[in-house]
């Protein structure tokens, strides 16, 4: 393969990654709902976690504030597996090696911090969750780097 053939391959690549216009009719649909999906999440992510920690709301309605993320995260989880199997085998390796190096970093993070915590040091809370999200983006771009 000849380095522009290569250059070409790794472009391909990380628009069929991170931008919904590329693929076929039925990944750039199931693109545009996983997106929605987990900015929908997001979102429920943190407006539940305030109101939650408000405390002015009442025990039955406190639990469908914290419920309605999880839900949302369900359906967005669903929805990744469904355009995962519809992508090529390429890309679902790419995506798959994201999410390994995604899961066990956090894994390693959560394990180890929660150690620290023991020795004193300060809780930090959801801030795993962004360890693991930036760790996933990592995977991605490595396996891009290296299959590109």
């Amino acid at each position: 393969m000849t380095e522009t053939e290569s250059n070409e391959t790794k472009r391909n690549l990380w628009r069929s990654v991170f931008d919904y216009g590329h693929g076929s009719e039925s990944d750039r649909r199931n693109q545009r709902w996983f997106i929605a999906l987990f900015a929908a999440w997001a979102l429920s992510f943190v407006g539940a976690n305030r109101a939650l920690r408000l405390d002015t709301l009442q025990s039955p309605t406190s639990w469908l504030v914290a419920i309605a993320p999880v839900v949302l995260g369900l359906v967005a989880v669903f929805l990744y597996l469904r355009m995962l199997r519809g992508m090529d085998e390429l890309l679902r390796r790419v995506q798959l090696e994201g999410l390994a190096l995604g899961f066990g970093v956090g894994v390693v993070f959560v394990a180890g911090y929660g150690l620290l915590e023991l020795a004193g040091a300060p809780g930090w809370g959801n801030k795993p969750l962004a360890v693991m999200m930036f760790a996933w983006t990592a995977g991605q771009m490595l396996a891009i780097r290296r299959y590109g």
